[in-house]
Order: structure tokens, then sequence, then C-alpha cells
């Protein structure tokens, strides 16, 4: 009896601890369920791939805006200035003196994309009246993948070339494998002109900029007045400069006149002596 009642008692103990042990690894599975529930490494990984599939957006901006001022070289400075301080490049400037005798100026300038937006807000600060703003904006991405591409293909076809170049023993293999490699290295300079100046227009935005002077304009009876003998002088000048222009017509034509005016003086003269004898 003794022995059955210790066998008994072995045998409650050992499926105690097996119930225990069973409800430890469960309590522990869930609590995995519920960490992977939270940080999925599937989850995590498939966005990181996510964003490195996605390339950078490549754009390049183009941007018009003209300024009428009445202080033309202290706006067309300040704009200078402005260039300057944002480590822009002025790649064409002119003056130019309208009908009117206003002055207008141009630039065209590259400024680093990287300011672009914070230039073009200071330039609306600069003395003068804003008349006209344009911006226009080009995604080149899709061109800019792809020209990078083709130069990265042909570069390693280049370099295949000149492993094969160095293993050649023929004479004849050795110049075919140079035409070879000289043509490769032709598209390679080609592509990589067009590919820097991709590059160069997307870390440039362009700008143009035009500067027009006004005067400020009067009215009233005497401003018409004063308008008019202006206008009236200016005429009578032009007519003097046509007439000097034409010096040479008026000297020939006058000696024309001159010689038929006597000739026909002379006729006169003889027919009215004539009329007297007869």
């Amino acid at each position: 009896m003794k022995n059955l009642f210790l066998c008994f008692t072995i045998i409650l103990l050992i499926s105690g601890q097996a119930c225990k042990s069973g409800g430890l690894k469960k309590d522990g599975a869930e609590s995995l369920k519920k960490d992977m529930k939270f940080t999925s490494p599937v989850t995590v990984s498939d966005e990181k791939a996510k964003e490195a599939s996605t390339p950078e957006r490549k754009l390049t901006k183009e941007a018009s805006i003209s300024f009428e001022t009445r202080a033309y070289r202290t706006t067309c400075l300040a704009i200078q200035k402005l260039i300057a301080k944002y480590s822009g490049q002025i790649i064409k400037e002119s003056d130019n003196i309208r009908e009117n005798k206003e002055l207008e100026g141009n630039f065209e300038v590259r400024i680093p994309a990287k300011s672009f937006d914070l230039f073009l807000r200071e330039l609306e600060s600069v003395d003068g009246k804003i008349v006209n703003k344009e911006i226009n904006i080009e995604d080149i991405t899709a061109d800019y993948i792809d020209v990078e591409a083709r130069l990265k293909s042909k570069k390693e076809l280049e370099a295949r070339y000149i492993q094969l170049l160095a293993k050649a023993t023929k004479v004849s293999e050795m110049l075919e494998i140079e035409e070879q490699l000289n043509d490769q290295r032709t598209e390679i300079e080609s592509i990589e002109s067009r590919f820097k100046f991709m590059q160069h227009e997307v870390a440039n935005n362009l700008l143009h900029i035009t500067v027009s002077e006004t005067k400020a304009t009067t009215s009233g009876f005497f401003w018409k007045i004063l308008h008019a003998i202006s206008d009236g002088w200016s005429i009578f000048v032009q007519f003097l400069i046509v007439l000097f222009t034409l010096w040479p017509f008026l000297i020939v034509g006058g000696g024309i006149w001159f010689f038929i005016h006597r000739y026909s003086q002379r006729e006169k003269k003889r027919l009215n002596s004539l009329r007297g004898n007869s």
C-alpha cells in the first residue's frame, strides 16, 4: 500500500510539471506572436526596398521676372548684389534704350537649385514693381536615369575590351579590339557630355530678369503745350536732317532750274525784240 501511494504521488507531480511547462510554452508563443505583430521583419524590409527603388526626382526650373522701376541703376545694382549673395552666375547681361528714351536691362542668370526659391522670395523685395512672373518646372528623372544607365553600361563594356586587349596575342586581334575600344570611348564622351549638362541644369536653375525704366507721367493743359512744342521742334530738326542728307540733289536740282530759267528769259527777250522790229 505504501509503494502504491508513492507511485501515485510521483505521477501527480510529473503531470503537474508537464502542465506547467506546457502553459509556459503557450504563453511564450503568444508573446512571440504579439512581438511579431508589431515588429514584423518582412514589413520593415519591404518598406526599405520600396524606398530604395524610388529614385530621387530630377527637376529643372526656368523662371522669368519683369520689373518696372523709376530708379533703374539702383534696381540693377541691387539685383547684381543679390545674385552674388546666392553664388549665382550671370550668363548674359545687356542694356538697351527704347524708343521713348527709357532704359531696359536684361539678365540671364544661373542660380543654385538649393537656393532658388529663397532667391526668388528675396528678389521680390528689390525696389520696383513686378509686372510679370512665370516659373516652368520640368521633370527629367526618366531621361536622367536612362543616360546614367547607358553611361554605366558603356564604361563596363570599355573595361571588358581593355581586358580582352591585354589578353590578345595576335596583331589583327589587337587592332580590331582597339577599333572597338575607340568607338566605345567616343560614345562615352558624348554620353558624358550630355550627362554633365543635365547635372548642371538640375543643380543650377535658369532665370531671366528684365528691368524697365518708367518715367513719371504728367497731364494737364500746360504739359500738353510743352509736349506739342517738343514734338514740333523734333519734327523741325528731322526736316533739317533730311535737307542736309539730300544736299547733292538740291544743288544739282538748283543748277538745272537756274539754267532753264536763264534760257527761258533769253528766249523771251529774243521774241520781244523780233516783235518790236516787225
